[in-house]
């Protein structure tokens, strides 16, 4: 991005700073310095601006502070926005509305199951930043029902261990009997409580947490290599 070209967000903490092996791992999910706590912060920002297509520069010294910096591209034409002329049913590059939510129509769609909202979100702005269409429930229930509503699920992505009556397995039996054509990937940070598997049981596709999103990319273009978008 060029300098003339970008809109820049700075945000600067006189704090403790961050060591060069901290700042390595700032934006990875679920680290923190911080004692208890999700370390999903700048995990969430990171995810948030490579989906802006943007990028995010961190400067840090121990003892001296920290500078996080959102560098976003700026849209062309936003002047011509602001007073539309010929073809303003149009976007700004030519390109027809209509033929833009056929493309977004046709991108894999994935179903986020997580009832933590930090995770959830992480989650969300992973698979968006790759380019997937994501949908997602706090719980197993609204995820039933989300089924129902949605035609288009490529792949449900939930979590085991959810408040409330059914938990992600009790889910993925759900939806095994109802749509078998759909795959299930199943995350957790307790992989030694899974359900040992049984002759007749359909073998768990399990994704432990916590975990990168180049693990999680790699994972579902694993289960959707016809539909990968990226």
């Amino acid at each position: 991005m060029a300098p003339g070209n970008q809109l820049a967000i700075c945000v600067a903490d006189q704090g403790e700073g961050m060591t060069p092996e901290v700042m390595r791992r700032a934006t990875e999910p679920f680290f923190t310095t911080k004692g208890p706590g999700t370390g999903l912060g700048l995990a969430m920002v990171h995810g948030f601006v490579q989906q802006s297509r943007g990028r995010l520069d961190i400067d840090s010294t121990p003892g001296q502070g920290t500078t996080v910096r959102m560098l976003f591209p700026l849209a062309d034409g936003e002047t011509a926005a602001n007073d539309p002329g010929p073809g303003a049913g149009q976007e700004a590059d030519g390109e027809d509305p209509d033929a833009a939510t056929q493309e977004d129509e046709n991108r894999p769609r994935i179903l986020v199951v997580e009832d933590n909202e930090d995770v959830r979100e992480l989650a969300e702005s992973m698979l968006g930043a790759a380019g997937y269409a994501v949908v997602s429930a706090p719980s197993g229930e609204r995820a039933l029902e989300l089924l129902e509503e949605e035609a288009d699920i490529d792949l449900l992505f939930t979590d085991v261990i959810m408040p409330g009556g059914m938990n992600g397995l009790q889910l993925a039996e759900q939806v095994r009997a109802r749509r078998p054509e759909t795959p299930i990937l199943i995350t957790t940070g307790y992989m030694d409580e899974l359900p040992a598997p049984t002759p007749r049981a359909q073998p768990l596709d399990v994704l432990g947490k916590p975990y990168r999103q180049e693990e999680l990319l790699s994972r579902v273009r694993a289960i959707l290599p016809a539909r990968t978008v990226l």
